[in-house]
């Protein structure tokens, strides 16, 4: 093409699927005077990126001169696939390497141009001092200034990137040497290398070029959702149907939230279980309640959700023990009513004479199924056990007991599960008939 820069565009990928396709798509379609490649980390596999010119590499790019140091990965080292493109491309101007969840919402030939024209170095994002920043105690032995800059979209000239590798090189061999400690962070790394050679370069910002309105590192847009693809846009980060992942759940009780406004878009069987467990994890019977209005309302699911009556609950132990997670009875039983199933046991009592966990629900409800997730291992320490309910505290009738034992499980799918005829209670109390230690990972109460 006659009017075409010595630039070169890459996406940057470790991976293939149809949403970097999307992104893929945008970003070529974005300029018609840039070199448009993929820059693929096959470390772990090859993959295919359809028709687009591929430049493979790994990790280990010691064939460019710098040593290989098995422990520090691309993550760690994102300049690296920059050193592969520049060996790629030798007669090369400028170098733009743009991340695999970014979408470019805007023709960059008019930011070339700009480049060409006014001989700009380095445009990135967030140059910043290191003050309080994670990342700093990598940078303070190899940089006399720290700085950070966060690298999305990041556009170089060859001279710069030229001293990135050079410097990286004699890090890299001081570290080898035993000389320093420690290697610097990627973000840390080009901020303040670029810091080091300012006032002989010109800097840019992405906001001279784009909206950043919805360039973050937090909170992932939905990658066809219309704000991220906002006219003029830079958006960061986007990523698919697994957005909502990722994103807020407290966003899911906003009707007009990113992440409510994202999941209209998509197939509910690719993200309610997954939305529902988060939900549920919150340990919050009110949140539970309104998720199931808003699910059957947005027709992600067909009818309402079982609602565990005993999520959230009050609930306290007979005593605590050297085993127990917390140190008062009352927060040890409100473990048992949390939904927190990733643990072993929620409670642990002192080995007692019939030791216990009382439950009060916040309200009375007509009882139809109570669930008890018994620990897997030591599950024989509860099966001599009893079940009570109560409307009042005070009153309590006998609704289930197991005086010669029971054989439950809990997680594996094997809770005790006992029935009732609609009974109204709001208080449960689980104990063992004998002396001996009560453990429980969970407690459900259901109406239906």
């Amino acid at each position: 093409m006659e009017n075409k820069k010595n630039v070169v565009l890459a996406l940057r990928t470790h991976f293939w699927d149809e949403y970097i396709e999307y992104i893929s798509q945008k970003l070529n379609g974005s300029t018609n005077i840039c070199e448009f490649v993929i820059i693929c980390d096959e470390t772990k596999s090859k993959f295919s990126c359809g028709s687009y010119n591929k430049i493979s590499h790994t990790e280990d790019i010691s064939t460019l001169g710098i040593e290989y140091i098995p422990q520090f990965n691309l993550w760690y080292n994102g300049d690296y696939p920059l050193y592969v493109l520049m060996d790629t491309y030798k007669d090369a101007d400028y170098f733009i390497m743009v991340e695999n969840d970014v979408l470019i919402n805007k023709n960059i030939d008019g930011l070339i141009e700009y480049v060409y024209e006014n001989k700009i170095d380095v445009i990135f994002h967030d140059f910043q001092d290191t003050i309080e920043w994670a990342w700093e105690p990598t940078l303070t032995e190899s940089f006399d200034i720290t700085k950070k800059c966060l690298f999305p979209f990041l556009l170089l000239s060859k001279n710069v990137l030229k001293y990135l590798f050079n410097r990286k090189k004699e890090i890299i061999n001081k570290y080898i040497n035993n000389e320093i400690k420690h290697l610097p962070y990627c973000e840390g790394f080009i901020a303040s290398c670029v810091n080091e050679i300012k006032d002989s370069i010109k800097i840019s910002t992405l906001e001279k070029f784009f909206d950043i309105h919805h360039f973050t590192f937090e909170n992932p847009y939905y990658i066809l959702d219309p704000q991220a693809n906002k006219l003029g846009s830079i958006c960061h980060p986007v990523r698919g149907h697994d957005f909502a992942q990722k994103r807020d759940i407290k966003e899911i009780f906003k009707e007009n939230s990113p992440l409510r406004k994202g999941l209209s878009l998509i197939d509910p069987n690719l993200f309610y279980k997954d939305l529902l467990k988060r939900v549920k994890n919150t340990g919050n019977l009110d949140s539970m309640i309104r998720f199931s209005d808003i699910a059957v309302h947005n027709r992600w699911t067909p009818k309402p959700e079982p609602i565990n009556w005993a999520l959230g609950a009050k609930a306290w132990t007979s005593s605590v023990s050297a085993w127990s997670m917390h140190s008062s009875v009352e927060a040890e039983g409100a473990a048992a009513c949390d939904g927190n199933f990733n643990r072993d046991y929620a409670f642990h009592t002192s080995n007692e004479l019939c030791p216990s966990i009382t439950i009060e629900l916040n309200r009375n409800i007509e009882c139809r199924h109570i669930y008890i997730y018994n620990r897997l291992i030591f599950k024989e320490r509860a099966s001599k056990i009893k079940i009570e309910t109560s409307d009042n505290n005070t009153d309590w009738d006998v609704v289930a007991s197991y005086s010669e034992g029971i054989d439950f499980g809990g997680s594996d799918g094997l809770p005790l599960i006992i029935t009732l005829d609609f009974k109204i209670l709001k208080y449960i109390k689980i104990s063992l008939l004998e002396k001996g230690t009560l453990h429980l990972v969970q407690i459900e109460v259901y109406s239906q």
